[in-house]
Order: C-alpha cells, then structure tokens, then sequence
C-alpha cells in the first residue's frame, strides 16, 4: 500500500464520505503527497544499503574502497564492447552480451578487510594473487625450494635435493609443483629463473581454462576398438579440471590447476588406488582421485575422466573388494600415439591422456559406444562449451519451442524436432538441445519466409552431424537461420535468398570434419554462400570456424571476438563475391587473407593480407596487419584510413624516440626491425591444441596491451589479461612483505 493510500485510510469516516460526496479532491491531494513520502522512504532505504558493500548501487563502490584504503579494481562489467552485439541481437535474452572476466570491484572491495588480517602470510598472498587476477595462481616458495647446508640443531627433512625416484617426480621437475630443491639462484625471478631464492615469491598463473565435456559419445576410430575422445574426433589433450588444494592429496596437489593432465599424474593416482582407504562395506571407492564420474560423485570433486562402457561406468578395477594381492586394474595410462597395432590384452582400457585416445583391451567386446566424460584446454570463452551463455540465449516470445534430449524432453533427436518444425505453421521457431551429445541432421533446411534458432541450453556443447561425407549442411529460402551453442561438425552452405546466417557461441571446426583416421574428410571453408543473396547478412559471434568463401555477393559479413583459420597462405575471407561485401569485425583474429569490399575494423589482428576494394569508406582502429614488404608489392596490404595500427604506431614512436637519425636508410632501418619485433607471437595456430590462436606470453606489449581498453587485440580480447594481470601486481604491492620480490611466469 503506498503513503498516499495509509494516509487516506487513516482519515475519520465521515471525512472520506464527504470527499467521496465531492469527486474525492482530498484523496487527490494526499495522493500527491503521498508520492513524495514514498520516494524519501525509498531514498532513505537505498542510503541504509548504500552502507553496505554487498547491497550498495555500483556508483558507491569506490567510495567505500576509499573508505577502507584501497583502490577498485578494473570491473570488466563496465565495459560496452557489447554494444554492437546489443544493436544486432536484439531477440537475445541479455541484458548484457560481455564474457565474464577476473574478479568484479565489489567482491574485491568486500574481501579487503578479511584478507588484511592475514596479510604477510603465503596464504594470503596467494588468496590476493588468485582474486585479483581471476587466473588460477600456483605460489611457488623461493624459501621452501632453496636448499642450503643444514645444522644438526634445525633440520629441515623437506629440503632435499633431487630425488628423481619416481616417475612423477621426474615429470614435474622445471614447473610449479616441483618437489625438489635446488642451490641459491641470484637471478631476478623472471620466466623459467629466479625462482630458487629465499627472498623470491613465484607466481605460475594458468591462463588455459579446462572445458568440460559431460558424457559425450567418443568417435570410433579406424578399428572398433579404437576411440578419440573428442566428439569432433581430434587428437586433443586432456586437462585437470582444478579444484581447491585441501581437496586433494599432497603428491596430487598438480591437479589442483587447469592444465594438460601428466601421465604420470594419472599413473600414480591409478596406482595409489590399490591401497586406497575400504568403505564400510569392505570395498575401494569406485573412482581415484583423478578418475572417476566428473560431476556426478561427492567424494570426487577433483576428478577429471571418467569412462562407461555402453553405459555402465568403467571402474578402475576389476573388482574393487578384492585383497591388495589380488588386485587388477582395469584402467591404464597407455602411450596410443601411434597406434597399437594389437588390441590391450585382458579386460584393461588403455587412456592416453596426451591425445585423448582410449584402446579397448580384447577381455571385453568391441563396445558400441564409448561415452566419457573429461576436460580440455581453451584459451577463452569462444565456440561453446560448459560457460556461462544465458544472455545469448533467446529471448521469450517464440511461436513455437521444440526441446530434444535423450531423456524428458519433446523429442530424443534432432531430426523428429526439425520435422515437427516443418509440419508447424509457425513462423519463429527455437529448437533448445538440453544435453551434449551429438545429433544428426539433415543435409539441407529449407527456411523460406521463417525463423528457425537451434540453441544448446546453457552449459551445454551437442555436437550436429549432418550425413553427407563432406560434412555439409546447405541453407534455402528466404529466411533465418540461427545456431548458438553448438558444434557443427562440418560446414554451412547458404543458398540463394538467404536473409541472414547467425552463428553465436559455435565451433566449425578449421579443416573440416574428420574421419575414422582422424584426417580432415575434405579440407575446405566453414562457411560458403553459394547462390545470389544480395540481402543476406552473415553474422558470427564467439566463433571458432575456418575460412569463409563468399562465392556470391552479400550485404555484410559480421564478426565479433571469433577467430578466422584460414591455415598457413590461405585465405580467411575470400572468394568471388567478397570483394562486394562489406566487412564489419570487433576483436577478431583473421589467420589467413582478408578481401572485402569495404572494412570496418576495430581490435584485429590480421595475420594476412588485408585488401579492400573501396579505401575511401571504412577505418581500421587499434588493429595489427603485416607491414608491406618493398620485396613482395603483390602482397602489399590495400586498406582504409589507420587510427593506432600497429606496427605502425611503434615505428612512429620509435622514429620519434631517435630525431637524430635524418637519414632515409637510417630511418628505413629502425623502421624494418621495429615491424620484425612488433609481430604477433601465438601459442598454437593448430586448431585442436588448448592454445589455438592464443597470444604467446611473450607477445609484444604493442599487441598484447594494444586494444583501445590496454587489453590485447584479436579474438581474446574479452580474457581482459593485461587488466587483471595489472590488477594482481598493484595488490601484491600492498601485500608482500619487506624485502620479498615477486615474479609472474604463464605455465599455460
């Protein structure tokens, strides 16, 4: 009830019928005031929350930062590099499109005080380091890793030296779970030195995130016995899913991070199963640390792989009350890269954790399906997976929902949800797929006059076939087609009089399809537009794809934070009509040539040659392109108007920097070995690999902190590295102790 109304029926009776006699002119008037006491109530409200960090409105959070002594950090919800997205995808649930990137302001404000009290101590400083940065941080002790002539009056049993007596000892030699100690190393602790020092505190961040892919149908390979694990069936390596270190044993403490799981990680892990603690029935847990039903257990909360066989899950031994003398393992770490020309020997299954790769022993019969659950490495949040895609869902308001999954929902595959869709009238349609398992599709749909969204629900990655051996799916009619979420193992063709193409939150893997062997099927583009379709737009966003041929002129092709693999001196964007097309990009990654008819380009990185036909319309912003080679003018880059390209800024600085040297040659000198430095350095351009056109560590800080915001350019610009990488070094400021020097080295 508002002020108005209590005021109103606290009056006398007899006056509220004598204003009701006269048109109720005093219930009017307090309603007036009434509105007025609401807001002061309302105000007030919002100043007693405004006390608080937890209820406080955004404006007030660095007020009371200031109030306990420290500064926000960056908040990466206050960017607008959505601001495209939210024009374009105006049928999205939003209300904001950003990725989630590091710690928010608030939560670091609200944690200041609790952190202070223990500030000094390694707990604290590696609490800081990991909230700030929102990296997962491993802190090496110089102190606990220096060995040194010990005294009979304070021995120190933990500082040995190398004792190379295991396998996994061995492998974590040089890395930050290294178990060994080492002599006095008087080097700054920069990268891979420094790091033995009493007064040194390494900080390893792991910049890769592990994906996580839940009971997945693994592809068989060339024999039955053999599977890839990837459901697009590539040889990819497996990670650690990380977890909070008091959930895992000390000698385990490695798969605390995400990483590429060590096999002899999973060996010992395996192996300490044998003398693992009885449950009050007498048997062994049914999972290991690392191995187990991701997810799915309570006592597991570290584990990384899990297998079934045709549905029964795959313990890791045999039988699990056997006596420590009878015991037999059921699950290997094997090496399968190549091949085994013989199938494992007894009921065994053999797990190659380098590739992804599983070889079932001949005690069991060739399953007919393998489903597993695991994680693998990604740089950032592109091209689907188990990440956080609720805005980019539809919004409500379709005329018709069709929902498919193995179990409760309307159909159980994609094939009946495409044909109840074509049997409806109606005209905007959304497919939700609420599982991640792989589901066939037609080779071509036929969309004219209607819109049709095939959505993965949130947290989810299905994997769509279409049948035809080259792996494609053509698109007719004059209508919308939209994929988010979701893999297709193939590619897109779209015909004549398509209006628009979207593809939001997809893989489309660079190469093609594979088959059995694991070799692409036939290499080639992602996306192809065959026929005419002068008002076709092509709009991806967060996507992983290979090359875009444009056979035929279209309207617009737009591209948001997704990377373009052309492969090695291939075209990205390219074909006949391309050069009648425009191009908008924001932060995308182009490996491989680019032709447009006009570009619009903003945070780029263009790895080829950028040519548009039209100079006088476009601008490029902030983006890197090769410099034109006096050598190879045919490979000379043809654009619009620059504003802070590299590498040309950086020549500009550099030329700057040295006014003394006037001479042509000169300048054309410092100029050459300027654009040979300020190069883009990436960790893989292998799709497959977990650092697939990812920035190497080593990346120049003109690329690395390049972008309008100081974060890097190209597709991962959304991780916002440089920024929580800046927020971590100001509070470790605040927290190391006297005389203790930090050092940051990327383990991924």
């Amino acid at each position: 009830m508002s002020a108005g109304a209590r005021l109103y029926a606290g009056l006398p009776a007899v006056l509220r019928a004598r204003d009701a006699e006269s048109g109720e002119p005093l219930k009017a008037l307090l309603g007036i005031v009434g509105e007025q006491a609401d807001a002061l109530a309302a105000d007030i409200a919002r100043g007693y929350e405004n006390l608080f960090i937890e209820t406080c409105e955004d404006w007030v959070v660095p007020y009371l930062a200031d109030l306990v002594g420290t500064v926000p950090l960056y908040d990466a919800w206050r960017s607008h590099d959505d601001a495209t997205a939210l024009v374009e995808f105006d049928d999205l649930r939003g209300p904001r499109l950003l990725a989630p990137a590091g710690a928010g302001a608030r939560a670091d404000v609200a944690r200041t005080i609790a952190v202070r009290r223990r500030k000094g101590t390694v707990s604290a400083l590696a609490d800081v380091a990991r909230y700030a940065s929102g990296f997962p941080v491993r802190l090496v002790e110089g102190l606990a890793r220096t060995g040194w002539t010990q005294g009979l009056r304070h021995s120190r049993p933990d500082l040995g030296t190398a004792r190379l007596t295991t396998a996994l000892d061995t492998a974590l030699v040089g890395g930050p779970f290294d178990r060994t100690t080492r002599f006095l190393d008087v080097r700054g602790p920069d990268g891979p030195v420094g790091w033995y020092h009493p007064a040194h505190e390494m900080l390893a961040i792991h910049r890769q995130q592990a994906v996580a892919h839940r009971r997945v149908t693994a592809r068989t390979g060339d024999q039955p016995w053999r599977f890839r694990l990837d459901p697009l069936g590539l040889d990819r390596p497996l990670f650690t899913r990380g977890s909070h270190p008091e959930d895992v044993p000390e000698m385990f403490q490695a798969g605390t991070v995400p990483a590429p799981l060590k096999p002899a990680l999973l060996e010992a892990d395996l192996r300490e199963h044998r003398q693992a603690p009885r449950l009050p029935g007498g048997a062994r847990p049914s999972h290991t640390v690392l191995y187990g039903a991701v997810g799915e257990e309570a006592g597991a909360p570290a584990a990384s792989i899990g297998l079934w066989l045709d549905g029964i899950f795959f313990t890791p031994a045999v039988d699990e009350a056997a006596p420590d003398a009878m015991y037999q393992a059921q699950v290997a770490s094997c090496r399968l890269d190549p091949w085994p020309a013989d199938r494992p020997s007894g009921r065994v299954v053999a797990l190659d954790v380098r590739s992804g790769r599983v070889a079932v022993g001949d005690g069991f019969a060739p399953p007919s399906a393998l489903t597993a659950s695991f994680f693998h490495g990604a740089a950032g949040l592109i091209g689907g997976g188990d990440y956080d895609r609720s805005g980019w869902l539809a919004a409500a308001g379709a005329d018709h929902v069709i929902t498919v999954a193995a179990t409760g929902a309307d159909h159980t595959t994609l094939i009946d949800a495409l044909a109840d869709w074509t049997a409806t009238p109606a005209r905007h349609t959304v497919i939700r797929v609420l599982d991640s398992r792989s589901y066939p599709m037609p080779g071509s749909l036929d969309i004219a006059g209607r819109t049709l969204v095939i959505e993965a629900a949130d947290l989810e990655w299905p994997v769509l076939r279409p049948p035809a051996a080259g792996g494609g799916l053509t698109v007719v009619g004059d209508g919308a087609l939209t994929l988010t979420g979701v893999a297709l193992d193939g590619r897109i063709t779209a015909g004549a009089d398509v209006a628009r193409l979207r593809l939001l939150h997809c893989t489309l893997p660079p190469g093609g399809p594979r088959d059995a062997s694991g070799g692409p099927v036939a290499d080639g583009p992602s996306v192809i537009v065959a026929g005419p379709s002068p008002r076709l737009r092509v709009q991806l966003a967060f996507c992983l794809l290979g090359r875009i041929r444009l056979d035929a002129a279209v309207d617009e092709v737009l591209l948001l934070d997704s990377v373009v693999s052309g492969g090695p001196g291939t075209e990205a964007v390219a074909g006949g009509g391309a050069l009648d097309t425009g191009l908008r990009a924001e932060r995308g990654t182009f490996l491989g040539d680019v032709q447009a008819r006009t570009i619009d380009a903003s945070e780029c990185l263009f790895v080829g040659r950028v040519l548009a036909a039209r100079t006088q319309q476009g601008c490029l912003r902030y983006c890197w392109l090769p410099a034109n080679d006096p050598a190879r003018p045919d490979r000379d880059c043809r654009t619009p108007r620059r504003f802070a390209c590299q590498p040309e800024r950086a020549v500009a600085a550099l030329l700057a920097a040295h006014p003394e040297v006037t001479d042509p040659a000169g300048q054309a000198a410092l100029a050459a070995a300027e654009q040979q430095r300020v190069r883009p350095v990436f960790v893989s351009r292998r799709y497959g690999d977990p650092g697939f056109a990812q920035l190497d560590w080593s990346c120049p800080a003109e690329i690395a902190t390049g972008a309008e915001d100081g974060a890097e350019i190209g597709a991962f610009n959304h991780v916002k590295q440089a920024q929580r990488l800046d927020d971590m070094c100001r509070r470790l400021r605040e927290y190391l102790p006297a005389g203790i020097t930090a050092g940051i080295t990327a383990i991924t």
